[in-house]
């Protein structure tokens, strides 16, 4: 599995990683098999967009070791998970189970998506 993380600003960052649904190929149509998400940070707390934590150990142990610390500035703030496109939940799930006891977490979903969702999307909003 593979992890590429870029900083774009002190609170915008751009990740890629394996999707685990993806064979070893990349998908049929021909794109390869890591997909991107995004985390924007600011004063009421952090935001990923269309997140996929890394699936092997060591990346995503990282990964929940920073965010964990990250999301630790914002004690009275919250996470939020915007997901693009139905098929981007990718790992809404997992990030929803493992934060909802320790913050506030919203899921924001356009409306055709959400009504599609496998994860509880709190905040449709029209497309």
């Amino acid at each position: 599995m593979t992890l590429t993380v870029t900083r774009i600003s002190d609170r915008l960052w751009y990740w890629r990683t394996t999707h685990p649904d993806c064979g070893p190929g990349g998908w049929p149509n021909g794109t390869d098999a890591t997909v991107g998400s995004a985390f924007v940070e600011d004063e009421r707390g952090i935001t990923l967009i269309d997140p996929q934590v890394p699936v092997d150990d060591v990346n995503r142990d990282r990964f929940w070791k920073a965010l964990d610390r990250d999301l630790a500035r914002h004690p009275d703030g919250g996470l939020a998970i915007l997901l693009t496109c139905p098929w981007h939940e990718r790992s809404a799930s997992d990030l929803l189970e493992r934060y909802r006891d320790r913050t506030r977490v919203t899921v924001w979903a356009p409306i055709g998506s959400a009504l599609y969702a496998d994860v509880h999307v709190t905040d449709p909003f029209l497309d």
